[in-house]
């Protein structure tokens, strides 16, 4: 066994050598003038011989659709991209064609947020009262009003530019708002 030097501030901020593995000393070495590391060889790995052999086990493969196909195409398509890249590709995949969205006859409209989400928020006012606001809309205010007391069952209120339905109904008016082609 090689014994190192015990100057410790030597070895401050150094990283040791890959073959070194520094070790503290048994506790009769730290006397006066006895090295505070030992120096210690690595340990050998174990061969081939000794190790099993990991068998691969194949999985039978998977018969996919041709649309299923597709899929999985886009997906490695998107991982190769780079993240901004990946964002900007989602985004298109959410774009809607103006002929597939449909007309509705409806007075009033309700304009999605730029990442395609329905403009519905919750709020909680006073610790405790729970509200959803309506927020992106346009037409007939009164026609809207008419139609979400009648989905919700509750007072709707107008302020602010938003319409304001005391409780938690964001599920309902989403759903909702699907229905009638938002």
């Amino acid at each position: 066994m090689k014994v190192l030097m015990p100057v410790i501030r030597r070895f401050q901020g150094m990283v040791p050598r890959a073959h070194t593995v520094l070790r503290p000393a048994l506790p009769q070495a730290l006397q006066l003038h006895q090295p505070r590391f030992v120096h210690v060889l690595p340990l050998e790995w174990p061969s081939a011989v000794t190790r099993p052999v990991e068998e691969k086990v194949e999985a039978e493969p998977k018969v996919l659709t041709p649309e299923e196909q597709e899929e999985e195409k886009q997906k490695k398509r998107l991982q190769r991209l780079p993240p901004f890249l990946r964002h900007r590709e989602r985004e298109r995949a959410m774009e809607k064609d103006l002929d597939q969205i449909p007309a509705g006859p409806k007075p009033f409209s309700v304009a999605r947020s730029s990442k395609g989400n329905y403009p519905v928020y919750s709020e909680m006012r006073n610790n405790n009262r729970r509200s959803t606001v309506l927020r992106k809309y346009s037409g007939d205010v009164k026609a809207l009003i008419k139609e979400l007391e009648a989905v919700t069952g509750r007072t709707v209120i107008q302020r602010n530019g938003c319409l304001d339905v005391l409780g938690n109904h964001n599920a309902i008016i989403t759903k909702w708002l699907y229905k009638c082609g938002f």
